[in-house]
Formats: C-alpha cells, sequence, structure tokens
C-alpha cells in the first residue's frame, strides 16, 4: 500500500467502521402470508422476513434480544465467523442456554473480514421455522459494483401448523413408523405467497391477504438479487423467464460470473445473481419451484392443497404490474448451476494436510432400530489413524433439556485438558492450526444439506461412490470452491426406490479406488453420496457441523482460558429457573430473592448497549492515533504530513467526546444501581423489600447490574476495582491491560499541536461558546464536539443529500433527453450537452461526499444516550430568554433555531485559506474556493498551490435561502465543501451583537469576568482579525472565512455593532 493510500485509510478509519444497534422484541402474532391465518414469531411486531439486519465490514453489532414467546429461544446468525466471540453464535444447548421467556440477550460481535450475504434464525427446537428468520447484508463500502440495484429475495417454505406440532407428529411410532418428514403447506417469495383456500380445512382463510412478490426494475438496469433459502425443509429450482442469471457470490464469498438459466438452492444456501433487464419492457414470471418426491422427500405424492410452484413477477419500470406475464420460449436444454464450477475471484489456496492433520469420515443413514418406536437418523463419526478409521462416536444427537451447553462445559470445567465433553453433542476435539478433512457420506436416498458454523470450507470433491475406498484424495488445490453450506448428493436409487447395490455401476459413480489412502468404511455394499471438505481450524470455539449433529470443539486450550460472560452465566440460571417453573410470569424479577422492576432492568440492559458501543468506537479512535502516530515520522511530503496531523487531533478530539460521554453514561449506570440520589426512584417499586430507606445498597440492582453488563470483562460503575474503564477518569483503569498505552497517545501531542498552529493560529479544539449557541456555531470547527453538533451535522448533511440527489437525478433525465434529442451517441455535438454532462458529474461528486461525510457522523450518533446525567450527579438548568438559550448549569449546548427565511441584504465574505483537505488527485495541483448562492455561482477565489486565497468579495442577495462554498482542485474536480443558511449566519451576528451589547453595558466587575471567561471560538479563530473563523468542510477540511451580513429586506441594519430593527417610513 502506498503511503497516500495508507493515511488516507488511517483519517478514514475512525468514521469507517460504527456501532449498529438492535432492540428485538419476539412475540407471537397471527399472520397469513399465503392467506392462511395462523399465529407465527416476529420481531417488535413484525415478520421476520421483513426484519433485516444491514451493516457494513468492521461494524460493532449491537443486537438486543427480548423473548416475550413462551418457549426459550436463541438467536444464530448464519455463515458469520463470530472469531473471538464465540458465545455470540448462537445454538441453544452448544453455546448458550435458550433465553428464558421474560428475559434479554444481548449479542455483541464485529463483522470483521466477511462481506455479502448472510441471514439470522433462531436456533432452539424448529422455531425459526414458525417465522424467527430474515436477512443479514454485510455490505463492503469499498466493493467495485457491476450493479445499480441490490434486491433481497428469501425463499421459504411455510407451514399451516406451530413447528412443536409438525416435530411431536413427526417423531410419533405409532402414526409415523416411517419417518417421514412433514411437508410444507406452501412457499413464501420474501412473506408473499397463495394458498387454495379451498383446502384450508379448519383454518381461516382470505384471498385478500394473497399476493405475488413483485420487483419493478428499470429497463437495461442491473441488480444484485440476493437469493437465500431460509425453509426447513425444501430446496428451489430458481429462474426468471427470458432472463439469464449471473453467479457473483457464493455463501458470503465473491466468484467469478458464472451464467446459468436456472439455480438450485438448497436450504440455508445463497447465491447473488446479477440480472440485467434487457428485454421487452413488460411483467415477466419469477419461477421458484420446490423439490419434492425423491430423491428430496419420501412422499412422492403432494398433500392436497399443496403449493410446489411458487411465482413471484418481474415488473420492468413503466409498465403496469400485472399477473398476466410475458411468454417466452422453452429452454430445450437449461443450463442449471453446478456449484463445483464456480471459482472464486479471491483465490486462497487449499492447505495440504500434514501426518499431524485430522481425515474425519462422517456417516449418517436413516433407519428403525429394534429399539426405536419409529424410523430416525444415525450418525457415525471415525477418524483416520494408521491408515484404519476409528469410530468416535455412533448416536443420534438427543440433548437433555437440562444440558449444560457444550461451550459453557469446556470453559467452566476443572479438569483442564482431560475434560470429556458430554457424549450426547457428538464432539470432535480439534486442535488450533490443524487441516481438518470432513468426508461427509449420505446413505439416505435424499439429498442433505450441511453447514459448519464459523467456518468457510474448501469443497474438494463431491458426487456418488461404492466405497470410501474409491472416494478420491488427489484435488484440485488451486484455488477450489469455498462456502459454508454444501448439498450432499442422495444416495443412487434403483427404478423401484431402493439403495443401489454397490456391485452395480452408476453413471458417473466413482467404482474403482483412485487413490489408496482411504480404508474402506463399514458400510461400504451400496452406493452412496459423498463430499469432501477441508477447513483450518484458526477459531477457538465451540461450532456445530449441523444438517445431522457433530459438534468441533477447536482448541480447547484457548477455551479454557476465556471467562464465562455474566450475562450468559445469568440465562442459564434464568432457563433453569423457567425448567421448573414455566408458568412463571416475566413481568417480575424473582431470581435475586426480591421484586426488582422490569422498568429498572430495561434500563441497566440499555445503557450497558450504549456504553459498549462507545467502547468499541473508543477503541477504533486508539487504534487510529497509534496507526498515525507510527506513519508520521515516515511521511515527507508537506501536505500528507498535515493531514496525518490533523488526523490524530481531531481523532484526539473524538476521543475526548466519546470519553465525555462515557463518563456520564457510567455514572448513570451508577446512580440506577446505588441509588445515590433519589431522582430514579420511579424505577423502583417503594413496597415490599425495596422501600426507599434501603434503596442506597440494594443488592438485587447490582447482581442485575453485574448479570446485564457481564461483571469480570468489564468493570461496573459501582465497582471500580476489577478491569475495565474506570468511572471517574473513562479511561482504560490498571485492572486491564490496555492494548494502546497512553504514552502512544501523548508522545508528540505538542509538537503537532505547534507545528499545526505555525500554519494559521487555531483556537483551542476545546473551545465553545459558554453563553449562547446558534445553529452556525455548529458549523464552526472549534465548536465542542456534543451529541447535540452530531445531531444537528447529521440533520444537515441528510437534507443537503436529499436536495442532491434530486438534482441529480433531475440533470441525468435532462442530459439522456438532450442525447437523444442529438442523437449523439459519442462524443459531444453541442457545447450545452458537455455543459449538462459536467454538471451531471458534479452532482454526482457532490452526491460522493456528502455520503462520506454522513458516514462520518453517523459513527459519532449515541442517539441521545447521554442527554439524561452529568458527571456531577445533577441535572443541568436552563434558562428561557426570548428567542436563545443561556445555560446557567453543565449541559449539552443548546442552540437557538434560525428557521428557513429567505435573506436580502449584502453578503461581506473574504476567503483566508483552506487546511487539511481531502487528498487531491494531484498532489501539487492548486486549489480554488468558488461561492454559490441558492446553486449560482457569485464568486471565485483565485487559485492557489498552497491553499491560501485572500479574497474579498461583496455579493447581493436578494431573497436567497442558502450560501455554498466548495473547494475545487484545478481542472474543476470537487474536493469538499461547506453550506448554511443566510438566516443562520444572520442569527448568529445578531446573538454576538447582542452579546457585545451586554458586555458594554455591563458594570466593570461584570465585564471583566465576561472577558476572562472562555470566549467564542469564533473570535479566536484569527486573533489578529475579529470575526474571523474557520468553518467545517464536508467530508473532510476547514475553510478561513470572515463574514458579516447587512439585511435590507426588513430594514434592518448595524449601528454600532449592534443590529436594531429600523421602521420603514
Amino acid at each position: 500500500m502506498s503511503v497516500r493510500l495508507l493515511a488516507s485509510a488511517l483519517m478514514a478509519a475512525s468514521v469507517a467502521a460504527k456501532t449498529v444497534q438492535y432492540n428485538w422484541a419476539i412475540t407471537n402474532f397471527t399472520q397469513s402470508p399465503d392467506g392462511v391465518q395462523r399465529y407465527a414469531f416476529g420481531i417488535n411486531g413484525a415478520p421476520g422476513y421483513n426484519t433485516p439486519i444491514n451493516v457494513d465490514i468492521g461494524d460493532q453489532v449491537i443486537l438486543s434480544v427480548t423473548n416475550n414467546l413462551e418457549d426459550p429461544t436463541s438467536i444464530h446468525i448464519h455463515g458469520l465467523s463470530q472469531n473471538g466471540t464465540t458465545f455470540m453464535d448462537g445454538p441453544a444447548g452448544i453455546s448458550q442456554c435458550g433465553i428464558a421467556p421474560g428475559r434479554t440477550y444481548v449479542y455483541s460481535f464485529t463483522v470483521a473480514g466477511q462481506s455479502g450475504t448472510y441471514w439470522w434464525h433462531a436456533h432452539n427446537k424448529a422455531h425459526y421455522m414458525d417465522g424467527l428468520r430474515g436477512p443479514f447484508i454485510i455490505n463492503d463500502p469499498t466493493e467495485s459494483k457491476a450493479y445499480t440495484n441490490d434486491v433481497v429475495l428469501q425463499l421459504t417454505d411455510w407451514y399451516h401448523s406451530q413447528s412443536d406440532d409438525l416435530v411431536n407428529a413427526y417423531l410419533n411410532g405409532a402414526s409415523n413408523p416411517s419417518g417421514a418428514e412433514p411437508i410444507w403447506d406452501t412457499g413464501l417469495l420474501n412473506g408473499f405467497g397463495k394458498y387454495d383456500c379451498a383446502y384450508a380445512g379448519g383454518y381461516s382463510c382470505s384471498t385478500a391477504t394473497q399476493s405475488n412478490w413483485t420487483w419493478t426494475a428499470q429497463p437495461n438496469s442491473v441488480t444484485r438479487l440476493r437469493l437465500i433459502n431460509t425453509s426447513g425443509f425444501a430446496a428451489f429450482l430458481f429462474q426468471i423467464d427470458g432472463h439469464n442469471l449471473t453467479v457473483i457470490e457464493v455463501d458470503g464469498v465473491l466468484v467469478e460470473p458464472y451464467t446459468v438459466d436456472m439455480i438450485t438452492i438448497n436450504i440455508a444456501q445463497r447465491y447473488s445473481v446479477l440480472v440485467t433487464a434487457d428485454q421487452e419492457s413488460g411483467n415477466y414470471l419469477i419461477r421458484a419451484d420446490m423439490y419434492h418426491g425423491d430423491p428430496w422427500t419420501i412422499s412422492m405424492t403432494m398433500p392436497a392443497g399443496t403449493n410446489t410452484n411458487v411465482t413471484g413477477i418481474l415488473n420492468y419500470a413503466g409498465i403496469a404490474t400485472s399477473d398476466r406475464v410475458m411468454e417466452v420460449a422453452t429452454i430445450d436444454a437449461p443450463l442449471v448451476l453446478d456449484d463445483m464450477q464456480l471459482v472464486p475471484l479471491e483465490a486462497i489456496e487449499a492447505p495440504s494436510p500434514t501426518s499431524s492433520d485430522l481425515t474425519l469420515l462422517f456417516e449418517f443413514t436413516y433407519q428403525q432400530m429394534v429399539s426405536d418406536t419409529h424410523q430416525k437418523y444415525y450418525i457415525k463419526a471415525s477418524t483416520l489413524s494408521d491408515s484404519a478409521w476409528n469410530t468416535d462416536f455412533t448416536s443420534s444427537f438427543s440433548p437433555s433439556a437440562n444440558a449444560t451447553p457444550v461451550l459453557i462445559d469446556s470453559v467452566q470445567n476443572s479438569n483442564g485438558a482431560n475434560w470429556q465433553a458430554p457424549a450426547w453433542a457428538n464432539t470432535i476435539q480439534i486442535t488450533k492450526g490443524q487441516v481438518v478433512d470432513i468426508i461427509v457420506r449420505n446413505d439416505d436416498v435424499g439429498e442433505h444439506p450441511f453447514h459448519l458454523h464459523a467456518h468457510t470450507f474448501w469443497v474438494l470433491s463431491k458426487g456418488v461412490a461404492n466405497s470410501v475406498a474409491s472416494i478420491p484424495r488427489t484435488y484440485n488445490l488451486t484455488n477450489p470452491l469455498r462456502r459454508d453450506t454444501i448439498t450432499v448428493p442422495a444416495a443412487p436409487q434403483d427404478s423401484s426406490g431402493g439403495i443401489i447395490p454397490s456391485t452395480n455401476t452408476v453413471d458417473g459413480g466413482e467404482a474403482t479406488s483412485t487413490d489408496a489412502s482411504l480404508p474402506s468404511g463399514d458400510e461400504d455394499g451400496s452406493w452412496f453420496g459423498y463430499a469432501v471438505l477441508r477447513f483450518v481450524a484458526d477459531n477457538p470455539g465451540v461450532w456445530l457441523f449441523s444438517g445431522l449433529v457433530m459438534t468441533f470443539i477447536e482448541s480447547l486450550a484457548d477455551l479454557q482460558q476465556l471467562q464465562l460472560p455474566s450475562q450468559t452465566e445469568q440465562t442459564c440460571k434464568d432457563y433453569q429457573a423457567w425448567l421448573l417453573n414455566p408458568s412463571s410470569s416475566s413481568a417480575t424479577d424473582l431470581r435475586y430473592g426480591g421484586w426488582v422492576s422490569a422498568v429498572a432492568v430495561a434500563a441497566l440492559t440499555s445503557l450497558f448497549q450504549k456504553i459498549t458501543a462507545i467502547k468499541v468506537k473508543l477503541e477504533i479512535e486508539h487504534k487510529t492515533q497509534v496507526g498515525a502516530r507510527h506513519l508520521l515520522p515516515n511521511l515527507t511530503d508537506p501536505g500528507l504530513k498535515e493531514q496525518c496531523e490533523n488526523a490524530i487531533v481531531e481523532s484526539e478530539k473524538r476521543t475526548g467526546y466519546l470519553e465525555a460521554e462515557l463518563h456520564k453514561l457510567l455514572a448513570k449506570e451508577k446512580t440506577l444501581i446505588t441509588g445515590d440520589d433519589g431522582r430514579l426512584q420511579e424505577a423502583i417499586p417503594q413496597s415490599g423489600s425495596l422501600q426507599r430507606g434501603r434503596r442506597q445498597s440494594d443488592p438485587n440492582l447490582r447482581r442485575i447490574a453485574e448479570t446485564i453488563t457481564g461483571a469480570g470483562t468489564r468493570n461496573s460503575a459501582a465497582d471500580n476495582n476489577s478491569g475495565g474503564f474506570d468511572s471517574h477518569d473513562s479511561r482504560p483503569s490498571a485492572g486491564r491491560v490496555n492494548p494502546f498505552p497512553a504514552e502512544e497517545f501523548s508522545k508528540d501531542k505538542q509538537d503537532i499541536s505547534a507545528r499545526k498552529g505555525a500554519v494559521f493560529p487555531l483556537a483551542p479544539i476545546d473551545s465553545f461558546d459558554e453563553h449562547v449557541l446558534s445553529d452556525f456555531d455548529f458549523l464552526k470547527t472549534n465548536t465542542a464536539l456534543t451529541p447535540e453538533k452530531v445531531k444537528f451535522k447529521l440533520s444537515e448533511i441528510e437534507t443537503k443529500l436529499g436536495i442532491e440527489e434530486k438534482v441529480r437525478a433531475g440533470t441525468e433525465r435532462m442530459y439522456q433527453v438532450m442525447k437523444q434529442q442529438l442523437q449523439s451517441p459519442k462524443g459531444f455535438t453541442d457545447p450545452r450537452e458537455q455543459e449538462i454532462y459536467e454538471k451531471l458529474l458534479e452532482c454526482q461528486t457532490k452526491v460522493n461526499l456528502l455520503k462520506k461525510s454522513k458516514q462520518r457522523y453517523k459513527g459519532l450518533d449515541l442517539e441521545d444516550a447521554v442527554t439524561l446525567h452529568t458527571s456531577e450527579g445533577g441535572y443541568s438548568t436552563w434558562t428561557k430568554y426570548s428567542n436563545f438559550c443561556v445555560r446557567t448549569g453543565e449541559s449539552p449546548t443548546h442552540q437557538y433555531k434560525a428557521g428557513k427565511r429567505p435573506q436580502s441584504g449584502k453578503l461581506h465574505i473574504r476567503i483566508l485559506a483552506a487546511q487539511v483537505l481531502p487528498p487531491k488527485r494531484q498532489t501539487t495541483a492548486e486549489t480554488y474556493v468558488v461561492v454559490k448562492v441558492d446553486g449560482a455561482v457569485k464568486a471565485q477565489t483565485k487559485q492557489s498551490s498552497f491553499d491560501k486565497y485572500f479574497d474579498s468579495f461583496e455579493i447581493p442577495v436578494e431573497m436567497a435561502l442558502e450560501l455554498e462554498l466548495c473547494v475545487y482542485e484545478r481542472g474543476g474536480h470537487l474536493l469538499t465543501l461547506a453550506w448554511f443558511k443566510l438566516a443562520e449566519l444572520e442569527t448568529m451576528l445578531r446573538l454576538r451583537a447582542m452579546n457585545n451589547a451586554v458586555q458594554k453595558e455591563a458594570s466593570p466587575d461584570v465585564q471583566k469576568s465576561m472577558q476572562t471567561s472562555k470566549t467564542p471560538a469564533a473570535d479566536q479563530a484569527f486573533p489578529n482579525e475579529k470575526g474571523d473563523i474557520w468553518l467545517d468542510l464536508e467530508p473532510g477540511g476547514r475553510l478561513a472565512v470572515n463574514l458579516n451580513f447587512t439585511r435590507t429586506a426588513g430594514k434592518l441594519q448595524r449601528v454600532s455593532d449592534i443590529f436594531q430593527l429600523v421602521s420603514k417610513n
């Protein structure tokens, strides 16, 4: 990476990652996606398929899940590596206990090193088949996109019966001795489906809630269609009439584009395909045919009314949506995707195993033993040692309801390396760094999907074979297919439905040994399906190999160094308590022997989530500062050095802001736990054992706080003896090893400040107006960073972005119309065409800059997390004076709102200089500033190689709203900009004049007091020239200007630095 790219990356690091928080309440309510009404699970009153999670690479996700069902449940993110956060994986009985009814579990993890299409779902019993499932999308902001639209399509089987009833019926040996799986009633596309109400039986059914899923695309547009099979049982054959499908992603792995006609997508698999709307405008049928009959289900015939042909509509924009679709020619020999033909874009060679690595044979079949009341699946795992298969286990996965989750058992045990996992978990222990091969053998007549948690594996081979010894062991290791969910082929059948004996031949089967390295298996005697998978044990944890369950204990030594999170431990206590008394109310909390308000628990949970979010942001800032300080001595280019220095200063500014807000939150947390003041008494009932007099030392809330906040992993605000952030100075305390020593941040700090002051004298970074702040003050570089400033900036940027996106769309339409009229496919034949095209490019650039700026402030938005309480334990006081607010206590700054009234008068502006501008296309390129009023160019500075201009302008304005200052690189490339309402400027000047007037009329003692207090940043930016200020530029940099405005409309005149309203004659 070049020095410039590295510097830019460091300066962007603090805004690239953000904390994304979701607060979910799982409920059970009536839904009828296919017209049949049934109870189903959802999130916050919405179906799961309407509850997506969208994040970017590097984001910290905080997912708070409150279970309002009658059963325990849990949440798993399918395909996420959870590297370093194994307790967040979600499978009940494996990494956690189920979340008891009325309880909350906070999943907190970082999406690092992964992007693409994933999904979330319940991972207890069969809850996800009741609707607890939805998309989880990880965006890569740096991706080079070959598409303009991004659409998610969830393909789902749907049952009218509750999953518990389905499972009980399936396991009932008397009524289902053959072990036939329950067949779905219909299929859904993004929650849309149709069922024939004539077969609804005792269910309420209405065609009014039935419809096809419709996707509207602009003609000639390219869309990334993210296909996710969220089914419990069904696979789909997917196609769109008249349109090719170009595969670009499989299970989160980008692949070289591969075009097919149809895609088979199994349970839990994901594909991204590019679809180009290049056909005649109309409505085209989307087909998602659900597999039935062998080799997929035992049932060759479907129950009456079952809909196996799910459809949707691809609608071309401009054409009315209709179920009457375009007729297209049938493809005689359609190309159906073979995933083994896909080649990952990022070439990663599969490692070759050594003698210390592991080869595992995983066999499964469905059968009915003598002791069984019904047919069930049996699995067998054997490891290869000394050219023989040594059996590890033979069983059917059947944990008891009160079993300790395997991960928790491994962490809590005192036997060290001698710990043995419970037999029911079907465990295989692997060591860190091992190369693991899984040979999956399928002796069943149905295909089966398998998913490995926390890993993406190489698929080295798959097919059918008549003996284990005949499975190939010589593979192409140069960039083979990688994915996390594989379909293992079914065992070949004869015409009667039986499995073909191994002595017979099968087209495409491996009937002879190709490599003598594998011994035969115990069940060799018939043909079977197989797949060979390889992964590296580089992620310590307890991970399921699900489909038919096996559990990997990965790096037990590392696991036993972990500390069990207190919320994980408490979740198990809650779960065990629920088992003893399933009918207990979730409205009260009896786990600590006292009555504790759910309001207080919710308040502490919310505080912990916000504290965690701020700590993540602080860690990012610390890393940014360390990286920039290591980079700084190697920089020789003055411009790059200035940018790097500014990155450190700005990061320190953000760090101070975040630490201040963390300080307030920890104080708030302490108040809730210890009751140091009585303002929050309403959160705790004043009866029973928690009377007001005992509130000071109540142990129940303290223990709840430890449960919620994870005592032992960070210190509580009420107890500063353990590691973490101290509640008094908000910095890492001695109890925890801090990977970012304080000296890394303080080193050379004074030198940097001095060098930056040599360019232009700057106000202290934390200076701000103690008395009155208008909206305009939030535009100044030196106004303190507060939640109010962040929210103001976000609001202004979002408003500006919305306007500029509309301008861009209008300009694009104008350009297309002109191009069609002039009929000039290449080059410009008319100056107006070129002018509009250049305008379009600038519009796009401006939109991109504003999006970057939005991301910058979004990462600092703490969602009103810290406005409730101050570090001193007191609330701030505000005194209202007519049109502005004066602060009398410490609190986030309140601003005077200027409104959006148009202004007329004369604008006096002096543009002095710019600093720390975003990287230019050419390092030495000259820059200049353009002044625009309501989008019209009014003035332009001279060009400067050193970003110093010193140009003055007097600009008459008539009923104008907005002033825009745009910094360009020579050649017309927009670098950065600032904008504000003229009314905001006029208000700021008015308030400053009033403040000056108050000082003049005050007594000498008051004047002296006011002069020695902190003064507005506007008056400190250029001490030698009153009124010079630094304005923030977006998405980066700052601009020194001197502004004044003389209003004529309304006869507002400036007299002796005081604005006076003069009546019209």
